[in-house]
């Protein structure tokens, strides 16, 4: 889901053409009544409202999640400085919206996305492989020092983003999915991620080119036509202005 809707948003600037036509629309069927017509009006009202209360909803589970381990002291600060950042990045996008150029943005947007795809992918195959290698040994599930010494790459004994210390290595974790310990299938896997994106970008960006050419033909054909007709008239204009000339000669 993250990587489809990751790649959705290289399409700026298609997306931006579609608006357009919808806002038209939207703007031209006014006055005519009916809940199709007033629903594309207020399409940009409804859209964000509902995004935001989903967020919101969201926000209070997580919220009520962290209390079950951690001091309701520690609660009220957590959610002000949430609240204050969510604040100051809106403010920025309403205010410099207008001016930075989207699709920039979205293609930063997109490779970030597309980081943590491909870290969630490794560590979906970790977590496969940890529970097949639990059930072998009979080891507990939440025996975290244990994994398969057949495919292992590397074992860490720094580095372990699970530690409550962690610090900088649990946000890589979240980022890119970094691990003390990995193995063939989760190298395997984050590398066969990128392989595929990047061919499935290549294929985009073929078909655009192509798409671009074909559309260019047409108005080649009529500039060269253009330019032919141009230059057969400006022919005849040459020779009847020398005819002209001839005929004052003699006269």
């Amino acid at each position: 889901m993250i990587t489809v809707m990751g790649i959705a948003m290289l399409r700026s600037n298609q997306m931006q053409e579609k608006w357009k036509v919808k806002l038209a629309k939207a703007m031209n069927a006014e006055n005519e009544r009916g809940f199709g017509n007033q629903s594309r009006k207020y399409a940009l009202f409804i859209l964000p409202l509902i995004t935001v209360l989903r967020e919101g909803l969201e926000a209070v589970v997580f919220i009520g999640g962290v209390t079950f381990t951690e001091e309701p002291k520690a609660i009220p600060l957590a959610v002000l400085a949430g609240v204050a950042l969510g604040w100051l990045v809106g403010f920025a996008i309403y205010r410099g919206g207008n001016r930075m150029r989207l699709h920039q943005f979205f293609v930063g947007s997109t490779c970030l996305l597309l980081m943590i795809a491909a870290g969630l992918v490794s560590k979906g195959i970790a977590a496969f492989e940890a529970d097949r290698w639990n059930r072998l040994t009979g080891a507990q599930s939440d025996d975290a020092g244990t994994y398969d010494p057949r495919v292992n790459v590397w074992a860490l004994k720094c580095c372990d983003p699970k530690q409550p210390d962690s610090e900088w290595w649990g946000v890589a974790n979240s980022l890119v999915g970094w691990s003390n310990v990995a193995s063939y299938w989760t190298v395997g896997s984050y590398i066969l991620y990128w392989g595929l994106v990047s061919a499935w970008l290549i294929r985009m960006k073929s078909k655009k080119g192509k798409a671009l050419t074909a559309e260019r033909r047409p108005l080649l054909g009529a500039t060269d036509a253009n330019g032919s007709n141009g230059s057969t008239s400006g022919s005849r204009n040459a020779e009847t202005h020398s005819s002209r000339q001839d005929e004052i000669t003699v006269a």
